[in-house]
């Protein structure tokens, strides 16, 4: 061969290998594209803070909600303070290896925002504690409904990245009887050139041994796993990493089908992936919710291992199956009057939803849930798969239900009902408050018990009686108050401190009834006694005077009796 020629072949080959190259990078791209669109359908906040609390990766949705803050340390950044939170759930998981729950809020030019925040850890292969995870979503909307019902009441979506796979099977005889579109793409051969020809004649003679035993012994019924180097039509040179099964039919084995995966691009940067791939299934594994990636028929394509225990049901259950025949024990999805589909909201706008719904575990055991389904969406906007989250709020619906009960309860009360802040401000009052003193919710609330205070109640009894409460104990007893109007009205209180989980008071709770009316009753009743009594002490004195004068007559009977007794014994 020529010099010529041999610049000429080098100078092909070199071309050809960049070509394939290019190729890699555009499809690394493109599935990186790809995970960024997975990631950012995800519309909880994650964050991942070393053992040092240095916020070392933040998911977009993360950023949105707390600006970016990458290399900071977390407290100094969201909180702005110079230590770690006191009850920071990281430091918690840290500490205990659980995952943690918290809720924080933050004081904004719009107000103030409320946030859940669950902790998880990550760990190395040898159980070493490497970093934590915050998963944070707003429920500032699921506070203001909570508090208007007492006045009047994820982290990563992980997704099993899909790899491209290369599909072709094979007859007994090793000739091609199908070859995928990836496949064609990567080898450069059309469907109608591959389709009984023999795989010999594309592999290189030093790999061939591997592939024709790895053939062999899947004829025989055992699947294989290997990896080997072949050649594009273009006499490009790839590496994949194949599994063979055998195919079935009649209860005979009639072939072999292969999924491979071209891996020539990713063994360069194989740590890379390794540690990435590692971190997604940690994630997964840390998350509390149920994760589903579903497909647009709404088939279970992925589920985490939360899913599994909410669901009660095993993993192989999951996959593949419907979600709402897993989640409703439906044979169709859901439709009015039933728990309404989220499904057909996001498509419609494009958005994430979030509804409260009925689900059915295994065994029948009904519980409600929050299901919050986000759009997973190709790089022109299509949606192409939605990612359904479900977070049992079955408790929470309880308390949800109490709190209405207790609602309807207040209102309803004839007494006069009142709520505190810590700072004894009033945020709370029933109708039958602005009843008995008067005063109305606009006019009440925002001040201070101060408004009904007689003056009549010496101070060191006022001082006593918020000693008490501050030592979280209740105080009852009578008391004297004043209407809008100054009229004083007399009360029987109840007066409760309200203490949080953690032992913190965090307001006080009134109940006073007017007794007013009862206490007039009892002193027109005293008045009354009193005037009793005297009469019956003025009609005892009487009593007495005419007994005395009753004893006197008898005694002089008796004695002129006696007179004249003798009187007759003298005649």
């Amino acid at each position: 061969m020529g010099v010529w020629q041999m610049k000429k072949k080098i100078h092909v080959s070199g071309t050809c290998a960049c070509s394939k190259i290019k190729k890699s990078e555009e499809l690394a791209k493109k599935e990186k594209r790809w995970l960024d669109a997975v990631m950012g359908a995800i519309g909880d906040g994650i964050s991942i803070q070393d053992t040092k609390f240095r916020v070392i990766y933040q998911n977009s949705a993360h950023v949105r909600l707390m600006g970016n803050h990458k290399g900071e340390f977390c407290y100094r950044a969201f909180s702005h303070r110079s230590r770690v939170c006191d009850g920071c759930p990281v430091a918690r998981s840290f500490k205990d290896g659980k995952v943690h729950t918290v809720e924080r809020s933050i004081a904004g030019k719009n107000g103030i925002r409320y946030f859940e925040i669950t902790s998880s850890l990550l760990k190395d292969a040898s159980g070493k504690i490497v970093s934590g995870i915050e998963s944070t979503r707003e429920i500032t909307g699921r506070k203001i409904a909570e508090k208007k019902i007492l006045e009047s009441e994820e982290k990563y979506r992980v997704l099993v990245e899909t790899s491209m796979d290369i599909i072709w099977m094979l007859d007994t005889e090793g000739n091609y009887t199908y070859f995928n579109k990836r496949a064609e793409e990567l080898a450069g051969y059309s469907l109608k050139g591959m389709i009984g020809k023999p795989f010999k004649q594309f592999l290189e003679k030093s790999e061939l041994p591997k592939v024709i035993d790895a053939f062999r012994k899947t004829l025989e019924g055992k699947s294989q796993k290997y990896e080997v180097f072949t050649k594009g039509m273009n006499g490009s040179r790839f590496l994949l990493s194949v599994n063979t099964a055998p195919i079935y039919s009649g209860g005979k084995i009639t072939g072999t089908v292969s999924f491979a995966e071209d891996i020539t691009l990713q063994r360069k940067s194989e740590d890379e992936l390794k540690s990435t791939k590692q971190m997604l299934e940690n994630i997964a594994e840390g998350i509390t919710d149920s994760v589903f990636l579903l497909s647009l028929d709404y088939t279970i394509l992925w589920a985490n291992a939360a899913a599994s225990r909410i669901t009660g049901r095993k993993m192989e259950n999951l996959i593949g199956n419907y979600c709402y025949a897993v989640t409703h024990n439906r044979t169709s999805p859901c439709v009015p009057p039933d728990d309404v589909c989220p499904m057909g909201d996001v498509m419609k706008t494009g958005k994430s939803t979030t509804v409260i719904h009925r689900h059915y575990k295994e065994g029948g055991e009904m519980r409600f849930v929050e299901v919050v389904v986000y759009p997973v969406k190709d790089e022109t906007g299509k949606i192409t798969q939605f990612v359904h989250t479900t977070r049992d709020i079955t408790e929470r619906q309880k308390m949800h239900d109490e709190l209405i009960k207790l609602k309807l309860g207040l209102e309803r009360s004839g007494d006069a009902i009142f709520i505190t802040d810590g700072n004894g401000t009033i945020t709370y009052i029933n109708p039958s408050f602005e009843n008995i003193y008067g005063y109305t919710k606009d006019e009440a609330i925002g001040k201070t018990p101060r408004i009904i205070k007689s003056g009549l109640i010496p101070e060191n009894q006022y001082k006593q009686f918020w000693n008490t409460l501050l030592a979280k104990r209740i105080v009852s007893g009578e008391i004297i108050n004043k209407r809008k109007d100054g009229t004083l009205v007399v009360v029987e209180g109840s007066n409760n401190p309200i203490i949080d989980g953690s032992g913190k008071i965090t307001g006080f709770l009134a109940i006073h009834h007017d007794i007013t009316n009862r206490k007039k009753a009892e002193e027109e009743k005293n008045k009354l006694d009193m005037e009793l009594h005297k009469k019956v002490d003025e009609l005892e004195k009487f009593n007495q005077l005419a007994v005395g004068r009753e004893l006197k007559m008898i005694e002089l009977k008796k004695r002129i009796n006696e007179l004249e007794g003798k009187s007759g014994e003298q005649k």
